[in-house]
């Protein structure tokens, strides 16, 4: 026919930019590319007709015993859209697409969604000299809009016009239709986009995020899932959900289908024994399930409430209302969905994080180290800045995950993203790593949290190493994050851990004091054993006890870190009781012939060891004390340490 797609390659790098761009949504957005190479992107520019000719895709995927027509050739008054999207009437096709369907029903109450998947000018319709049958659909894939290029021609099952692609309201509306069929086109066929999750859908749709809780597995409480949803719905998140596998037939329900919760009631019952209940408003899309169970409509439990309890008034004929614990029971998995993250704050009823950061980053070589050695993978560090110069009020931050993936629902691995508050000193980073993190196969993971200022190191990772990927990092924030980069690999970090408690309630105090000693072993010394001559020259500190009027013995933690990127080996720390005019450092033969007088930790052991932190702890008595820091990596290693001291009163520490 005349007619051809040009191809053009468009690199990521040619739009990175250090600025904030508004998007349509009022999210401004920045794009930083660390990978090492140059990822060229094919983008498809619109195909060219000659004049008068009609475009036919030849690279359409093939749909087995199918008719092609134009829509001027099924319908008269062809329409885009309709002139109420609010109403949305969604005739399913033969395919099983009902999740896709599911979100598309709720992003039309917002034209800005839609039209951004589909713009009006991408279709030019009707009898008009512009006509060429072309149809552009953007989808969202791994941080960017990828332009989708059909024809217009509609498959149809028979020669009578049965529809094999889904539409809304009446078969002369287009858009649903037009991006069912793009939507084949862009995962390579019909096998590739039958059945799926709302989430995945919404990722693809409007490039936002989801929170996503599966009920079998997640270790949430029913009260913090039901208040997760609240907050959702008050932050004008979609939340939706599906039936699970085994309760297929249940109640009327049907395994996999998608609803879209709307809305969340407590209300007490007039029993006997009063008590509160969790109900929720749940839409079907596509209006095909009958619910059966517990307070469906015709239920006796409505009985039991108050007239002005009595909330089954319906917005949409396809609502029913559902027990939350019923909810529970028979969903598979719910799902809070958003163009940026809903914040923990119960107060909150809008999006607060107005600002995402985008960071391309990849796992190749000695950065695919996967969850064992965490901070071998690809490191970045920023700056979380906060609103007015307040530093002492925490801000919400969201991290999103996103693993590139070839197909839809395969080459998926588990994936987890950490974060690390740190604070900078001249011989490396301290770091610690903030909340629990949870590894997941999917095409995306987030997490929230809320973080005091400062500065906080981000990793993703992969539960296995070795597997090479790329990926992308989000960072959602309520103020321009600052001070980003990637450490280099190299680079010195020393990681603090969760210690073994004590009951300092039972000895009367706190660890509120923290002395901080850095510095580095002298490379090439031979001081791995306390049998070598050059010992003496491993790290020594000397510590003055002071009386108390409170306490006769002072409880005193060390907690010892060095470089994670230095060889593996394990440190010892041993505390020696000196007299008051003793000098320190000690020599290597007295350290020899004191070795086994060593002070004993509270837990009665000599000293605390462990390959990269170790924190043993002191009841010590007034007075001066000797303690030694050691590397147990022969000929010493260049390697930076920090020591901790953590007391309840001010020590002397040089």
């Amino acid at each position: 026919m005349g007619c051809g797609t040009s191809v053009e390659f468009d690199s990521l790098g040619e739009t990175d930019t250090r600025l904030y761009v508004k998007n349509i949504f009022g999210i401004y957005e920045s794009f930083w590319d660390f990978r090492d190479a140059t990822y060229a992107y094919i983008r498809e520019s619109r195909p060219q007709c000659q004049d008068l000719e009609v475009w036919i895709d030849e690279k359409f995927p093939v749909i087995p015993d199918a008719f092609y027509l134009r829509p001027q050739d099924i319908c008269q008054d062809i329409r885009l859209y309709c002139k109420d999207p609010s109403s949305t009437e969604i005739t399913q096709s033969e395919l099983d697409t009902g999740y896709l369907l599911a979100v598309l029903g709720r992003l039309v109450k917002d034209e800005r969604y839609i039209k951004r998947i589909l713009p009006e000018e991408c279709y030019v319709f009707g009898d008009s000299l512009t006509y060429d049958g072309v149809v552009c659909v953007k989808f969202w894939r791994f941080g960017r809009w990828e332009k989708v290029y059909i024809d217009d021609r509609i498959p149809l099952a028979n020669a009578n016009g049965a529809r094999i692609l889904s539409y809304c309201h009446g078969r002369n509306e287009l858009w649903m239709t037009f991006i069912e069929k793009a939507w084949i086109k862009f995962w390579g066929g019909i096998s590739n986009i039958e059945y799926g999750t709302f989430h995945d859908g919404h990722l693809h749709l409007t490039g936002g995020v989801q929170d996503v809780i599966y009920f079998d597995k997640t270790k949430l409480k029913p009260g913090d899932i039901y208040y997760r949803m609240k907050r959702g719905l008050k932050q004008g998140a979609i939340v939706a959900c599906a039936v699970s596998t085994k309760n297929d037939g249940v109640y009327g329900l049907t395994a996999g289908d998608t609803f879209v919760v709307l809305d969340a009631y407590q209300v007490i019952t007039q029993k006997v024994l009063a008590k509160e209940l969790h109900l929720l408003r749940i839409n079907d899309p596509l209006g095909f399930t009958n619910w059966k169970g517990p307070w469906s409509k015709e239920s006796n439990d409505w009985t039991t409430l108050s007239s002005s309890n009595d909330i089954r008034f319906q917005k949409d004929e396809n609502d029913f209302i559902m027990a939350f614990r019923d909810f529970l029971a028979y969903m598979e998995y719910v799902s809070i969905c958003s163009l940026t993250p809903v914040t923990i704050d119960d107060d909150v009823t809008s999006p607060q994080q107005k600002y995402c950061t985008h960071l391309f980053g990849e796992w190749v070589g000695d950065s695919a180290a996967g969850s064992i050695k965490i901070l071998d993978n690809p490191k970045f560090i920023f700056t979380v800045t906060s609103k007015g110069g307040k530093k002492k009020e925490k801000e919400s931050l969201g991290l999103s995950l996103v693993q590139r993936t070839r197909s839809r629902t395969g080459d998926r691995v588990a994936i987890a993203i950490r974060l690390f508050k740190t604070k900078q000193y001249s011989q490396g980073l301290l770091i610690e790593e903030v909340g629990e993190t949870f590894e997941n196969s999917a095409m995306q993971i987030l997490r929230t949290v809320k973080v005091p200022p400062g500065k906080y190191i981000v990793i993703g990772n992969t539960q296995s190493n070795g597997i090479e990927k790329e990926f992308l990092i989000r960072i959602y924030t309520s103020n321009p994050v600052t001070d980003l980069r990637m450490l280099r690999s190299n680079e010195p970090l020393l990681l603090l851990k969760e210690d073994k408690p004590i009951n300092l309630k039972d000895l009367g105090f706190r660890f509120d004091i923290c002395q901080e000693i850095w510095g580095k072993w002298s490379k090439g010394f031979h001081g791995d054993c306390y049998l070598e001559n050059d010992f003496e020259r491993n790290p020594q500190i000397d510590i003055f006890v002071p009386e108390s009027d409170i306490v006769l013995k002072q409880t005193v933690r060390f907690k010892v870190l060095k470089d994670w990127n230095a060889e593996d080996a394990s440190l010892g720390f041993r505390l020696f009781r000196i007299g008051p005019d003793d000098e320190v450092p000690k020599p290597s033969y007295w350290l020899f012939h004191n070795w086994e007088n060593s002070v004993r930790c509270r837990d009665g052991s000599i000293e605390g060891w462990e390959w990269d932190y170790l924190a043993p702890t002191f009841t010590l008595e007034p007075g001066r004390y000797c303690g030694i820091l050691y590397n147990e990596t022969r000929g010493g290693s260049d390697t930076a340490f920090c020591i901790m001291v953590m007391s309840a009163v001010p020590l002397e520490i040089t």
